[in-house]
């Protein structure tokens, strides 16, 4: 265990000399690409189970009988 601690100070004092941008760049390059990642997933989730989706108020347009408007303008 003592190799691990001492491995773990002496990132410690690289990491306490380095600008701020530099330490963060690489932690935002995994971030950008866990996004990219987990919505290519997503995106062919949905491609791939094809859910059926109801919209009770787009239903009633289709079918002729128009959704009530809420202003005198669309009436």
């Amino acid at each position: 265990m003592h190799g691990g601690s001492s491995l773990l100070f002496v990132y410690a004092a690289v990491a306490s000399l380095l600008p701020v941008w530099m330490l963060l760049q690489p932690r935002d390059y995994i971030n950008g690409l866990q996004l990219f990642v987990g919505l290519l997933v997503l995106y062919a989730a949905i491609f791939l189970v094809n859910p059926t989706v109801v919209a009770p108020a787009r239903q009633r347009e289709r079918a002729g009988r128009h959704a009530r408007r809420s202003c005198r303008c669309c009436s």
